[in-house]
């Protein structure tokens, strides 16, 4: 479909279930995660799910909301350290979006995951049901990576991988992933003039080199899921103003049919 704003209203007019994907960029500054940018994004996250939308959170900032309590002023790149981080970290984390989402009384849970739980398909099906059922009770499940015990994760980004499968485990209808990045690339925007793909209709067509190979993976695993993303832009946890290049995407969602359940 050339015209991709239409085709991304008519994606979003049959959306129920929402994974939204939180990157470090947007959630924190030099000093941690920022409060402020928290309680905004809940505001937002909190509305869709009053109006019927269903709503799974995957956050990153863990181990950036650990670092105060081991004297560090950056991640480290020692494994073990970035572990404690992040066991320190999620506590204080989690904390911070049951006040957010409490404003709005609303509750969430906390869900921990490796890539293990995921190929393991016993684990794979618990994990499935513990969703259903936060979701049926109205609660927002808040995802994030079970940094402090497993390596391999801690270094596969900033969970864009992770909310693929995610989504994919939920059966979710969208993806949005919000990052300080625009959107997908037809090369590494790095090198100079390198033009924004608004909507990918052949995964199997041109695909380009650097960054974009770190974007297209969860994209290709997610769209064999059947389920549609959307990577956009949010303004930065120091409050700096970003550009949205999909003003479309709110109008979308708001004149959705209220048929969500």
């Amino acid at each position: 479909m050339s015209n991709h704003k239409e085709h991304k209203r008519e994606l979003l007019g049959r959306t129920r279930r929402i994974v939204v994907k939180l990157g470090s960029s947007v959630l924190t500054t030099p000093g941690g995660v920022s409060q402020e940018q928290v309680g905004r994004i809940s505001a937002e996250l909190c509305n869709l799910a009053q109006r019927g939308f269903q709503v799974v959170v995957v956050t990153s900032g863990a181990r950036a909301a650990g670092l105060a309590r081991l004297g560090l002023s950056r991640i480290p790149k020692n494994i073990p350290e970035q572990q404690a981080a992040a066991a320190i970290g999620q506590i204080r984390l989690m904390a911070l979006y049951e006040r957010c989402f409490a404003d709005f009384d609303r509750h969430v849970g906390q869900v921990l995951l490796t890539a293990d739980d995921l190929r393991n398909r016993t684990r794979y099906l618990n994990a499935q049901h513990t969703f259903e059922h936060l979701l049926r009770h109205g609660v927002v499940p808040i995802v994030n990576e079970n940094d402090s015990v497993a390596v391999e994760e801690l270094k596969f980004g900033d969970n864009d991988r992770l909310s693929a499968l995610v989504a994919g485990l939920v059966g979710a209808d969208l993806l949005v992933i919000l990052t300080d990045v625009e959107g997908l690339y037809a090369g590494d925007p790095r090198t100079g003039n390198v033009p924004l793909v608004e909507l990918v209709e052949d995964l199997d067509g041109h695909i380009g080199r650097g960054v974009v190979v770190h974007v297209v993976a969860p994209l290709d695993r997610h769209g064999q899921a059947g389920h549609a993303q959307l990577r956009t832009r949010q303004d930065g946890a120091d409050g700096s103003r970003v550009q949205d290049r999909s003003p479309d995407v709110g109008a979308g969602i708001d004149t959705a049919d209220d048929h969500r359940g």
